[in-house]
């Protein structure tokens, strides 16, 4: 990209994962600077998707970090709301989604939340 064309750049990534498995710490550290609470109780604090943007290497990132759309208890309807929000919040749509999970499991619980937000999405 041409350094014009490059300023204008902004890219939007949608934060998903249980709560409590750093989607809010990794937005921290990929912008180097603390723009959202970092949460070690294991409830969500969000209650709707919430957007950051800042900036990396020059370039404008838009981190939308989710309720705990993986956590068990949450209807296919409030699933798909909870979606349309996120998507709404990083109109005209998300660049990325950065699925975080932990390290030591990954249960079957979460691949079906993947595969449903696949469907939903694409």
């Amino acid at each position: 990209l041409t350094p014009s064309i490059a300023k204008y750049r902004h890219n939007r990534i949608v934060l998903l994962g249980k709560t409590g498995a750093g989607k809010s710490s990794l937005a921290n550290t990929i912008l180097g600077e603390n723009v959202f609470n970092v949460c070690h109780l294991p409830i969500s604090e969000i209650s709707r998707p919430r957007l950051v943007i800042g900036s990396v290497n020059g370039n404008n990132i838009s981190f939308i970090d989710t309720r705990s759309i993986f956590d068990t208890g949450m209807s296919e309807q409030l699933l798909r709301d909870e979606i349309v929000r996120c998507m709404t919040e990083c109109a005209p749509g998300p660049h990325a989604f950065l699925i975080v999970l932990k390290v030591e499991k990954f249960t079957q619980q979460e691949q079906d939340v993947i595969k449903r937000i696949y469907w939903y999405v694409f």
